[in-house]
């Protein structure tokens, strides 16, 4: 509500108020304030799919010190090699496909 488009838009409707166009001004401000409202929605809604990704667990075999062992996705490090499972929210390299 406060990015310059939003308010240029305030400014006009009240010029648009005090130049006796009260419809128009109202239907100006009335857009403005839906728009920003949706655009609020959408933000919170990505946010909370963005955490929920985050506090995603699961379990993962790595390969530690020579061997496989079964690991809490939290206990992943740099540099651990793991077997791929179904869905993993993280940036990873294919070593061998």
């Amino acid at each position: 509500m406060t990015k310059p488009l939003f308010l240029f838009q305030y400014i006009v409707s009240l010029i648009y108020i005090l130049e006796s166009f009260v419809y128009f001004a109202f239907i100006m401000i009335f857009f403005g304030f839906a728009t920003t409202t949706i655009n609020y929605i959408l933000l919170l809604r990505s946010y909370k799919k963005i955490k929920e990704t985050a506090e995603k667990r699961f379990n993962l075999k790595v390969l530690r010190n020579g061997r496989m062992v079964e690991i809490v996705n939290f206990d992943l490090v740099p540099g651990d090699i793991y077997v791929p499972c179904d869905e993993i929210p993280c940036d990873s390299i294919v070593l061998k496909g």
